[in-house]
């Protein structure tokens, strides 16, 4: 053997110690894999009820302002039919 011979020994244990380094960073990139597919999927939930609050707002408020117009139109041609309907609660559920 030259100097740059290795015995066995020392190449298994080299091995072994880089195959458990690779081991440990697969696991870590395994558990940062799932930190990010955690964190979208909070966005995403995060996104969605701003969106439906949103729409809910936009659909009350487009239901207020049709119930108003029919309001002034029924004034208006003199169909008054009884006590004027109420606008939904803007906080109200849909």
């Amino acid at each position: 053997m030259d100097g740059t011979d290795r015995p066995v020994a020392s190449l298994i244990e080299g091995y072994r110690t880089m195959q458990n380094a690779w081991v440990m960073e697969a696991e870590m990139l395994a558990r940062l894999r799932d930190d990010v597919r955690d964190a979208a999927d909070r966005e995403k939930a995060e996104i969605l009820a701003k969106t439906r609050q949103r729409i809910r707002d936009v659909v009350t408020n487009a239901r207020r302002e049709m119930l108003v117009l029919t309001e002034q139109v029924r004034a208006s041609l003199g169909e008054d039919d009884g006590p004027p309907r109420v606008a939904p609660d803007p906080g109200m559920r849909l």
